[in-house]
């Protein structure tokens, strides 16, 4: 979800698409200026964790504040280390059951980054406050 908002948002920031659920109607909400929404999101603590995120089991599940940390925990990870962030993208493929399943996830953020996901968090939470801005 966050690599299809990254490429989007490169795109054009004037049309966000949302992947939902087989039948379901349009997401309800939207958002024009996303980095100045997830900094709100950070500040407030209202911003889903990476647990959070790992535990979603389909697209219908995913509200606007799902989308937009999505994608800002991709640029986070990407801008962090480009080649070790494709590492954790590969294993994650890689992953035996063929799941990126909550285990697979915890097992690579560590042995990619060496955080376990609250460390993530952190790490996120930090990157986002001096990353994007207030207005």
């Amino acid at each position: 979800t966050g690599l299809g908002h990254w490429l989007t948002q490169k795109n054009s920031t004037d049309y966000n698409f949302y992947d939902l659920d087989e039948g379901a109607g349009e997401l309800n909400a939207d958002e024009r200026n996303w980095p100045v929404a997830v900094r709100k999101l950070a500040v407030s603590g209202d911003a889903p964790t990476f647990l959070q995120l790992a535990k979603l089991q389909s697209y219908g599940e995913m509200g606007l504040n799902d989308h937009l940390i999505s994608w800002s925990k991709f640029c986070f990870l990407r801008e962090k280390d480009p080649a070790t962030f494709a590492q954790f993208i590969l294993l994650l493929k890689k992953n035996p059951d063929f799941t990126a399943n909550l285990d697979a996830q915890r097992e690579v953020m560590q042995t990619c980054f060496g955080w376990t996901l609250p460390q993530a968090e952190d790490a996120w939470k930090e990157w986002a406050l001096a990353t994007y801005p207030v207005k």
